[in-house]
């Protein structure tokens, strides 16, 4: 057996305080904690004990007593003195079968392998986590016992930048969301893009995640990289309950246009203009048959470009003009429920 560290931990009558491991000449031979043997009815209780205070999983610990590494299972009450092991974690471990094991919620296949000291946070060939996919999937009891493992909540994703909370928040485990939020997950962390679960939440119209979120103080001004908020996403999405939380919420409706949708109509406009000076420059020296097939052709253009900036006018502008007006009413202690979304998109 490796010892990493040795730590011993007396088992008394009463609680005494605790005292940290120093080196001393090589050896490992220092009291840890002095805990009342009464409050533990076997190892695992001691071992979470020792989590809390050691900040060690209780995966990595083995308690040994008479050169006997004790079960989870084994009664500690009756000890008096015993000696704590800390284990590193394994190179050898299946990680494909651990993330497989994670993501179809096999419980005791995972706490099996995590006994054998397998990485929690150890990433698959596609750059995520055993905790990411059992979030996104709504294992809860899975979720809690990774947590349980010291799984990282904040641990960014590979690729995408994106925690356990992403996945859990756009598919809607309001379960999965409360339980990282609990275990201390970052509620404003951000992808490579610069989305937030919130936006995820908002753009789905996950109503009770997004009120978790919002309790918890996530930020419902911060934007993406393109200019999107999560009032934004709710309001593309036409999901009008949305829209109204994060409106109570205090997000602001000024900021929720997205600097993509000027892009695309400046974009087409170019295009349109362009087209338009080539067609000139070519009917100068056309014949009248060549002229009305580029006029023709100029007209199509014309109406399709105008369509499809119409079409991003129908479908964003009404929408945005509602959340303004339900926020102004609010504001003027108007019922907002005077308020309708325009019916005609």
């Amino acid at each position: 057996m490796l010892r990493c560290s040795g730590l011993r931990v007396s088992l008394a009558a009463n609680l005494k305080a605790l005292k940290r491991s120093t080196l001393n000449r090589g050896k490992f031979d220092q009291t840890v904690a002095t805990v009342p043997a009464a409050h533990y009815a076997d190892a695992r209780s001691l071992k979470q004990h020792l989590q809390h205070l050691l900040n060690i999983s209780r995966f990595r610990q083995r308690l040994i007593h008479g050169g006997a590494v004790l079960d989870d299972a084994a009664t500690v009450a009756s000890l008096t003195d015993v000696e704590l092991v800390v284990l590193p974690f394994s190179t050898d471990s299946d990680v494909r079968k651990f993330i497989h094991e994670a993501l179809h919620g096999q419980v005791a296949e995972v706490e099996e392998m995590l006994q054998e000291n397998c990485d929690p946070n150890v990433f698959d060939v596609r750059g995520y986590t055993a905790l990411m996919y059992a979030s996104c999937t709504g294992h809860v009891e899975m979720v809690q016992l990774l947590l349980e493992a010291m799984a990282d909540p904040d641990l960014p994703a590979v690729i995408t930048g994106e925690t356990a909370l992403f996945g859990a928040a756009l598919r809607g485990k309001e379960e999965a969301v409360q339980v990282l939020l609990q275990a201390g997950a970052c509620v404003n962390a951000t992808s490579t893009n610069g989305v937030t679960a919130l936006m995820n939440a908002s753009h789905r119209g996950r109503v009770k995640v997004v009120r978790l979120l919002v309790a918890a103080e996530a930020d419902t001004n911060l934007a993406a990289k393109n200019g999107a908020t999560a009032l934004t996403n709710a309001a593309l999405a036409r999901k009008m309950e949305t829209m109204q939380l994060l409106l109570d919420a205090e997000a602001d409706s000024r900021r929720a246009v997205p600097r993509c949708v000027g892009l695309c109509t400046l974009f087409l406009f170019l295009i349109s203009c362009e087209i338009f000076f080539s067609a000139l420059t070519f009917m100068a020296g056309a014949s009248m048959h060549q002229r009305l097939v580029a006029t023709i052709g100029i007209l199509a253009t014309s109406l399709c470009v105008g369509g499809r900036v119409q079409v991003l006018c129908r479908s964003y502008v009404p929408w945005l003009a509602f959340a303004s007006l339900t926020r102004a009413a609010r504001r003027s202690r108007v019922c907002s429920r005077r308020f309708r979304p325009p019916s005609t998109l």
